[in-house]
């Protein structure tokens, strides 16, 4: 009976110091970690949701950039710090796909991370060049089929989603083409335009451009949902269960006071409803996608279960 009542002080002693953190918070800067170089998408976004925050929280918001090893260098930092809401990453689907084919993960995605809100979405699609060569990916598939181990379909590399994505389509559509990976988005679009590759997978914003000149076209979105009047690979080609759409979003320390994560995510999904911010992320090619702090945990640890399950029937291993 004894330790029972000095556990129950114990849990309501723990209870009344998170309630005083939540009341004083924030009394300090915030920390929010950008795990890629400076200058991409990620930082632009960053820094402009870390500004609107910074002005409703009452306290700096400082950008810390903190590339390397895919993105787990930074995460690590975060997945360690202390659960106080003062330490946020900018998470992606890196965390999903780190998880599953990450070497030496010093953190687990799932365990050690809670979600504020997802930001964004960023569609990815099937395109082929030149614009005439197919008029749909059933097209595509057809010609793939009738000429194995010939047709090459680019991404921006090994253990990327857009990689996933293709051996998915090639294990459940039975196809036989050649991988040829590139080291980003522009090399990529570079070769696609020069006739180096028919096909890739590639965000929709790397070539809306190109495919409104006619240039390149757009067969297909990867994701569960049209982008506009883009067919997805789904209806294209009968595989029920394909989705794979990448994300952007802010996450933090699990076991962060209830009230504080419930802050942050009124002040992020704040962020993401003025229209200068929407402007700048509709601008970067991004659909903009607030949510719920629980819809962003559970996105976290859905995530990793479904590439858990796309490697286990590909057979993809680590690069």
């Amino acid at each position: 009976m004894r330790f029972l009542t000095v556990a129950a002080l114990a849990v309501l002693s723990l209870s009344g110091a998170a309630d005083a953190q939540a009341q004083t918070y924030p009394s300090r800067p915030l920390s929010f970690v950008v795990p890629l170089p400076p200058g991409g998408t990620a930082d632009v976004v960053t820094r402009v949701i870390a500004e609107h925050m910074a002005r409703k929280l009452g306290q700096p918001v400082v950008v810390e950039n903190k590339p390397g090893a895919s993105t787990m260098l930074g995460t690590a930092q975060v997945a360690r710090s202390a659960p106080d809401g003062y330490t946020l990453i900018f998470a992606t689907d890196a965390i999903a796909v780190n998880a599953v084919l990450g070497k030496d993960v010093p953190y687990d995605g799932a365990r050690d991370l809670e979600g504020v809100s997802r930001l964004a979405t960023l569609p990815l699609v099937v395109v082929a060049q030149p614009y005439e060569r197919y008029e749909s990916l059933r097209a595509a598939l057809q010609a793939a089929r009738a000429n194995p181990g010939k047709l090459n379909v680019a991404t921006v590399g090994l253990g990327t989603p857009h990689y996933i994505a293709l051996e998915w389509l090639k294990k459940s559509a039975g196809l036989d083409v050649v991988h040829v990976p590139y080291q980003g988005t522009a090399p990529l679009v570079t070769a696609l335009l020069a006739g180096e590759t028919e096909l890739a997978v590639v965000t929709l914003a790397g070539v809306q451009a190109h495919a409104e000149a006619r240039k390149l076209r757009v067969l297909a979105t990867t994701g569960a949902e049209r982008a506009g009047a883009i067919p997805t690979v789904a209806e294209e080609t009968g595989i029920a269960d394909f989705a794979i759409t990448s994300w952007f979003g802010v996450a933090l320390r699990v076991g962060t006071p209830a009230a504080i994560v419930q802050r942050l995510n009124t002040e992020v999904t704040d962020a993401l409803a003025q229209p200068l911010v929407q402007e700048r992320l509709r601008g970067a090619g991004l659909q903009v996608a607030p949510s719920t702090a629980q819809a962003m945990t559970a996105l976290l640890r859905d995530e990793i279960e479904k590439y858990r399950r796309i490697v286990a029937l590909t057979g993809i291993s680590r690069p």
